[in-house]
């Protein structure tokens, strides 16, 4: 295998990850917010806040409508071009926030316990998407990308993107 079979075979593989991520992530939150909307009582007394203000399913609802917009944020990255990478660096600052508020809130021991997975997985999720970030994956997409569209319209590029 060639030095340029392997560069690209390495390209497709983090275009692969990346849209996989990004799909995934898109439908957890989408999926989050909509239970978030449709169900925020259960939703409530599931994460231990049925003695909560009477105004909390309310603002459960707001949260869903936030939530299920970041989700369907992620499905941009599917388009070329389409700003992909800024909503990787917008939606791992919104997890690492509410992570880190969610973490200061249990400290505070102003939450029930049970919001420590959401607080872990918003922090794992924005140290993901912050590492892939740092690694250039999205530079490497964008420039393969635009090296496609110029082969594609007949003027070959010499080098591939690395």
């Amino acid at each position: 295998m060639s030095f340029h079979e392997r560069n690209e075979r390495t390209i497709h593989n983090k275009i692969k990850i990346i849209k996989i991520w990004s799909v995934f992530m898109g439908v957890v939150n989408l999926l989050a917010g909509l239970l978030l909307v449709v169900l925020p009582v259960a939703l409530a007394s599931m994460l231990g806040m049925a003695g909560a203000h009477s105004e909390a399913p309310a603002a459960l609802c707001g949260i869903g409508v936030l939530v299920g917009g970041m989700g369907l944020a992620y499905f941009v990255v599917l388009v070329p071009f389409k700003g992909g990478k800024t909503v990787w660096y917008v939606t791992s600052l919104l997890h690492g926030v509410v992570g880190v508020s969610l973490i200061w809130l249990l400290a505070l021991d102003w939450l029930p316990s049970n919001w420590l997975p959401v607080a872990v997985f918003g922090l794992l999720v924005a140290l993901v998407q912050v590492a892939v970030l740092r690694a250039g994956w999205w530079t490497t997409m964008i420039k393969w990308q635009n090296y496609q569209v110029g082969r594609a319209r007949g003027g070959a590029h010499l080098t591939l993107p690395t």
